[in-house]
């Protein structure tokens, strides 16, 4: 299972995602002062409530535009779920030089959700 964590400035969202079945999602305020301890409590505690079986999140990805959250959250990545992050900037590799070329300038969710969307609606890279 893959956690996904998408930090925007006012709020944080969490999904726990089976391949490509979302399990279950949490919005959360994007309090720059929350450690990786407290938001790792966090998603346990989703997790709990939801019956998902934290020992089985395999992988992490986070998309963020505030980039004191996105340490915290590498690091609740690490201490946490015992994996590192995969985190959507403009170096990854994105399958297109179009799309790498372009989103360069761009915040780290327009990548994701330009590689997204060329990815459900079959378009091509």
């Amino acid at each position: 299972m893959i956690l996904a964590v998408d930090i925007g400035n006012t709020h944080t969202v969490f999904g726990i995602y089976d391949k490509k079945k979302l399990l279950g999602d949490w919005r959360v305020t994007s309090f720059v002062s929350r450690t990786e301890d407290e938001f790792g409590a966090l998603v346990r505690t989703f997790c709990d409530d939801a019956r998902i079986a934290v020992k089985k999140i395999s992988a992490v990805g986070i998309s963020s535009v505030v980039p004191n959250l996105t340490d915290v959250m590498q690091r609740m990545s690490k201490k946490y779920f015992g994996v590192e992050p995969i985190v959507v900037s403009s170096s990854l590799p994105l399958g297109s030089k179009y799309l790498s070329t372009t989103l360069r300038r761009s915040a780290p969710t327009d990548s994701a959700n330009a590689v997204a969307g060329f990815s459900k609606y079959k378009g091509r890279l």
